[in-house]
């Protein structure tokens, strides 16, 4: 994000992939009271060319709101959506282990071991193996 000196407004460059497909943005952001705007304008590694507006809005101050709207992807209208996302407060005080600190040891040695033969599954094809982690 940065300030274009020629029209005072706030700018923002963006990119990144989502798997294989690698994106870049440009685009301008409000701040009015409790609500961000972005403008977006963006295009894919594959040339597909999306333009969105997502506003933030903090409703209070666990809730926060999100809200797409006019999406256009390679020129053809996208479904405006809204989501709240309410943060949820930890109790102040974790709860005590019931287990000792050589069985949580055991423990995360054999959830390590576990995972590492999960990863090779994909390679392996061996999925009695993954069926027996699970």
């Amino acid at each position: 994000m940065s300030l274009d000196a020629a029209t005072g407004k706030l700018r923002t460059i963006g990119h990144g992939h989502d798997g294989s497909v690698y994106w870049s943005n440009t685009g301008t952001m409000e701040i009015k009271g409790k609500s961000i705007t972005l403008i977006i304008n963006e295009i894919t590694i594959n040339k597909t060319k999306s333009k969105y507006t997502v506003k933030f809005t903090k409703e209070s101050p666990k809730t926060l709101s999100l809200q797409l709207t006019d999406a256009y992807v390679d020129g053809k209208k996208q479904k405006d959506w809204k989501v709240k996302l309410h943060r949820i407060a930890k109790s102040p005080r974790p709860a005590q282990s019931e287990v000792s600190a050589e069985e949580a040891e055991k423990i995360t040695e054999e959830i390590t071991q576990l995972t590492k033969e999960w990863s090779k599954v994909h390679t392996t094809k061996d999925f009695d193996h993954l069926r027996r982690i699970w």
